[in-house]
C-alpha cells in the first residue's frame, strides 16, 4: 500500500475524531463518513489542556463514497453499533475483503463470519477523550486523558501501520492483540460499572472502601479469561487499574457519561460478557452478577 492513503473515519466519534485530528496533523487525507453529512467541507477541533486546534475535514455519507484505491477505515464505535459499521463499510461501493479496517470498541463481542473474514486490525486505547457538540459540519473533540495505544500486528505489513503509529503515537504493535483487548476489558469492567453506579470520577475508585470488591472482580474475570486461553495476572490488572484510575481520576468513565446523557451503555459488553462467558465455561460471577444487578436496577436497558 503506498504512503498516500485515503482515511476515511467513521462519525467521527470521540475516538475516531481524536485520531483523525492526529491524521491531519499529519498531513494526512482524511474524509468523515455519516450517515447524513452535515456539508461537504466540515471542521474538526481538538481542545486540550494547551492548545485548541481546528482542521478541515470533508463530511461525506457513506451512501455516496466512492473508495479510492488505496483507503484506510478508522472504526472507533460502541460493541452495539460495531457489527452495523462494519456491514455499511462493506456495502460502499469499491469495497474489498483486504481493505484494512482499525477497530476499535470496548467491551468484546462475537462477529459474523461474512465479518470476520475481513481484515481487520484491532486497536486497543486507553486515551480519554469526548466529542463535546456536533453542528452545521462542526465536530469538537476534548482530549481528556493522554494515554496509551496497541495495534494488532499482522504477519503482512500494509503500509499504513506506520503512518499510524507516527500520527497517533503512543502506539505498540502487539502481536497477541487477544490479551490486551481482554486486559481493557478488565480494566472496564471495574471503572466503568462502579463509576457508573455510584456517580463518581475515576480518581475515587482508588479510595481503600473500594478496593475488596476490585479485587473480587478481578479474580471472577482473571478465572472466566483463562477459560479462554488468556493468561493474565490478578496482580497486573490490579496495577493497571490503578494506574489508569490515578492518570484519568478527574475523568467521568464513558458510561457515566452515557448514564447522565440518557445513552444506551455498553454494560452487556463489558460486565455482561464477562457472566456470559462465566456461565459458559461452568464458573461463578457473584461480584460481577451483583454488579450487574445493582446497574440494572438504577438504570433498567
Amino acid at each position: 500500500m503506498p504512503a498516500d492513503i485515503q482515511w476515511y473515519v467513521l462519525g467521527p466519534g470521540a475516538v475516531s475524531g481524536l485520531i483523525a485530528c492526529h491524521l491531519l496533523e499529519n498531513k494526512q487525507r482524511c474524509i468523515a463518513l455519516t450517515r447524513n453529512a452535515e456539508s461537504e467541507e466540515g471542521l474538526l477541533t481538538l481542545i486540550d489542556d494547551t492548545s485548541r486546534k481546528t482542521y478541515s475535514l470533508p463530511f461525506l455519507s457513506a451512501q455516496n463514497c466512492h473508495l479510492a484505491e488505496s483507503s484506510v477505515f478508522i472504526v472507533a464505535v460502541k460493541a452495539f453499533d460495531a457489527i452495523s459499521a462494519l456491514k455499511e463499510i462493506t456495502a460502499i461501493p469499491g469495497f474489498h475483503h483486504d481493505t484494512p479496517i482499525v477497530l476499535s470498541h470496548n467491551g468484546m463481542l462475537e462477529l459474523p463470519s461474512s465479518l470476520a473474514s475481513l481484515n481487520i486490525c484491532h486497536l486497543v486505547t486507553t486515551h480519554g477523550a469526548v466529542k463535546t457538540s456536533q453542528g452545521d459540519g462542526k465536530v469538537f473533540i476534548e482530549h481528556r486523558g493522554k494515554g496509551r495505544s496497541w495495534l494488532q500486528q499482522k504477519e503482512k505489513q500494509l503500509g499504513f501501520e506506520a503512518i499510524l503509529a507516527k500520527s497517533f503515537s503512543p502506539i505498540t504493535f502487539e502481536s497477541d492483540i487477544k490479551t490486551r483487548r481482554w486486559s481493557k476489558l478488565l480494566v472496564n469492567c471495574v471503572i466503568n460499572p462502579l463509576t457508573a453506579i455510584h456517580q463518581c470520577h475515576n480518581g475515587e475508585l482508588l479510595d481503600a472502601k473500594w478496593q475488596p470488591v476490585i479485587q473480587s472482580l478481578i479474580d471472577e474475570a482473571v478465572a472466566v479469561a483463562r477459560t479462554e486461553y488468556v493468561d493474565l495476572n490478578e496482580n497486573a490488572v490490579y496495577q493497571e487499574i490503578q494506574r489508569v484510575a490515578e492518570e484519568t481520576r478527574d475523568n467521568e468513565s464513558s458510561m457515566l457519561q452515557d448514564i447522565r446523557y440518557k445513552r444506551r451503555t455498553e454494560i452487556d459488553y463489558l460486565t455482561g460478557y464477562i457472566i456470559k462467558r462465566a456461565k459458559k465455561a461452568g464458573l461463578k460471577t457473584p461480584a460481577h452478577e451483583k454488579l450487574m444487578n445493582d446497574f440494572i436496577r438504577l438504570y433498567p436497558q
